[in-house]
């Protein structure tokens, strides 16, 4: 029979930011091909990136396929613990039907995990990405409780277009606030000029906030701007995994004939 199909994930019901180390991972998956046996099982791989590689790796996933119990059409909810640290994460999930078909390809979804206090050590980066239309606004702040972290904002077509900086000297805290000029994913990237820890406030598509100050002075040049971002905007994860099957038999009905003495 054909494999079934993820056909959506969706993590804490399509928030872009979590502050709590878990999430709820809704999956809606379906089994309509020939001889279909229904959908039973899900198995679930976070991703984070690499910032040495450039590329995404797998960090946790599920001890084992857990059951697909769906309370809505062909729909079930998951709570899935993060792995520990700030960052973009990302969730696969694949299905696995009664008689033991895997999907062949993961349903997938991210969601940026700020926590209330990030550390970084000198020059090292935390990575978001953040989808944003067209005029939709984005304001950002890190507030330093130690040290000296910097804030760059990169766009969809950073490559014609210089990154937005605040990095202001010192334990004082730096701010963004950009409309959006295109649409698409821009990244934002947190990096330690010291080694630092602070709390980051990101909020979207809403006027700048009255307690927030606008960052309007030019970056400082005793400071080095990257010339690119840390990691491509269009680093993805690999949706090719070498998944197990559940380790679970597949059920029979044997129909005998009735014996009658």
């Amino acid at each position: 029979s054909e494999p079934p199909v993820v056909v959506d994930l969706l993590l804490n019901g399509g928030s872009a930011i979590t502050a709590q180390p878990a999430v709820s991972a809704t999956v809606r998956a379906q089994d309509t091909g020939a001889a279909a046996s229904g959908v039973a099982y899900l198995f679930f791989v976070e991703y984070r990136l690499d910032l040495d590689t450039g590329t995404w790796a797998p960090r946790l996933e599920t001890a084992a396929w857990l059951p697909h119990q769906a309370v809505a059409p062909n729909a079930s909810t998951h709570v899935r613990p993060l792995a520990p640290g700030p960052g973009l994460t990302y969730l696969q999930v694949w299905a696995a039907d009664r008689a033991l078909n895997i999907s062949d390809a993961p349903g997938s979804a991210s969601i940026n995990y700020i926590p209330p206090q990030i550390s970084v050590a000198a020059d090292e980066a935390v990575i978001y990405r953040f989808v944003l239309a067209h005029g939709e606004t984005i304001h950002v702040q890190a507030l330093p409780h130690t040290g000296d972290p910097d804030l760059f904002l990169w766009a969809p077509d950073h490559a014609t277009r210089p990154p937005w900086v605040s990095n202001r000297s010192g334990m004082v805290a730096d701010t963004l606030t950009v409309v959006a000029p295109v649409s698409g994913a821009y990244q934002l990237e947190l990096i330690g000029h010291t080694a630092s820890d602070f709390a980051l406030t990101v909020e979207i598509g809403t006027a700048t906030p009255s307690t927030a100050v606008v960052s309007g002075e030019q970056p400082e040049q005793t400071k080095t701007i990257p010339a690119s971002p840390r990691v491509a905007l269009t680093a993805l994860p690999s949706q090719y995994l070498a998944v197990t099957p559940p380790d679970l038999q597949p059920s029979f009905t044997v129909h005998l004939p009735a014996v009658m003495r």
